[in-house]
């Protein structure tokens, strides 16, 4: 990777650096950073809005990422007694810049890119759309989940030549592993969502990591032998197979029941966090995988992607 990329790539780790700091982080020559700066200077990667405070020598600038380079669409689609689209436009230092909730019988191919088109329409900065979709996503394809219409689509080719930004998508207990683990700054976690009206489904971080498996089938636990309220197989099962640290809960129903452990030894059962919403998790996983997204480009300008 370039190391313009590299310096570039330390922005969106922590949002504001002096060039000290920058050498000290990245190893690099006070003449390299001062390269690299200029060009991403040029590019409008970062801006230079001022100096950090002296401590007594000449005063250090302060270059701070640029969180208008380009915005992020955060798409979260949920089947509770309606269909739910909800999305967030991000800017890169994770501020919202604009929300919206709509409520449908259908959420619909057609309905689901003209909500799309209306929030880019109106943003011109988007250049990433991170979608959350309750089911199996392989490649793109939605393949099994519980908004019926839209599976065997290939959402991710459709949104991408309808609106010539790139497109990321995920399972949305995925997506709310993900940030809780950034959150509680935890390396293996399991997040377990315990539907009301829908089959159990559960994400995994390991190694920190999210860990998909074969054709992102990692974590149905509906296909296994149990019934669907027995929270006392699901965790055992996960505890003996992954081994997490944490298995965060979150139950829609609001019971918090007890586990009663049959099996595993002591020292082994991870910490169960049964946590009160699981909304919160999954904007703040699609803002993680925006951000790893971005990360990985090599483009210099928007208009190359």
């Amino acid at each position: 990777m370039n190391q313009w990329i590299e310096t570039r790539n330390l922005f969106y780790d922590k949002n504001t650096w002096t060039k000290t700091e920058l050498a000290r982080e990245s190893a690099l020559s006070l003449a390299g950073l001062t390269k690299h700066l200029a060009k991403l200077l040029e590019h409008g990667d970062i801006i230079c809005p001022g100096v950090a405070g002296s401590t007594g020598g000449r005063p250090s600038k302060r270059y701070v990422l640029n969180p208008d380079r380009s915005h992020i669409l955060c798409v979260m689609l949920q089947k509770q007694a309606l269909e739910c689209l909800s999305y967030r436009i991000l800017a890169l230092d994770g501020n919202v810049v604009e929300e919206e909730r709509v409520e449908s019988g259908q959420i619909t191919l057609d309905f689901l890119l003209e909500c799309i088109g209306r929030a880019c329409l109106r943003d011109p900065l988007v250049d990433l759309v991170v979608l959350s979709f309750p089911g199996v996503c392989s490649h793109g394809v939605l393949e099994v989940g519980d908004l019926k219409q839209l599976l065997g689509v290939d959402l991710k080719a459709a949104i991408e030549a309808r609106f010539s930004v790139e497109c990321r998508i995920e399972n949305d207990v995925n997506c709310a592993c993900i940030g809780y683990a950034r959150a509680r700054r935890c390396a293996n976690v399991a997040f377990l969502f315990l539907p009301e009206n829908a089959p159990v489904g559960c994400g995994l971080v390991l190694n920190g990591r999210l860990y998909n498996g074969h054709r992102h089938f990692a974590g149905e636990l509906r296909y296994l032998p149990f019934e669907p309220r027995s929270i006392d197989r699901f965790v055992e099962t996960l505890a003996c197979v992954v081994a997490p640290a944490v298995i965060a809960i979150f139950d829609e129903t609001g019971v918090r029941a007890a586990i009663h452990w049959r099996t595993v030894p002591l020292s082994y059962r991870p910490c169960l966090d049964w946590v009160p919403d699981m909304a919160p998790f999954v904007w703040d996983g699609l803002f993680t995988i925006a951000i790893d997204a971005l990360k990985k480009r090599t483009m210099e300008r928007k208009e190359d992607l």
